[in-house]
């Protein structure tokens, strides 16, 4: 289907100052370049999110975040198995 767009999933833990904690070596400025890159061509973005204690307190700051970059779909995926 030719006039299909991609569809990409990025798996972003967090905002610039936790998501380098659980997705080691990630960087935060290239993240935003590939997802501003990726939307501003055309392409449908989703968010998914894991929650962890180091970085539930940013869901609704991240979904803000995912509906001014573009992002089609902002996704929590809670992780019931953290007790904080």
């Amino acid at each position: 289907k030719g006039g299909d767009k991609l569809r990409v999933t990025f798996a972003i833990d967090g905002l610039e100052d936790t998501n380098h904690i659980y997705r080691i070596g990630a960087r935060w400025e290239k993240i935003l370049r590939n997802v501003k890159a990726f939307i501003g061509s055309g392409g449908k973005a989703r968010w998914d999110f894991i929650e962890f204690e180091h970085n539930y307190h940013q869901i609704e700051e991240a979904r803000v975040l995912a509906e001014e970059l573009g992002f089609e779909k902002f996704n929590v995926k809670y992780n019931y198995s953290n007790k904080f």
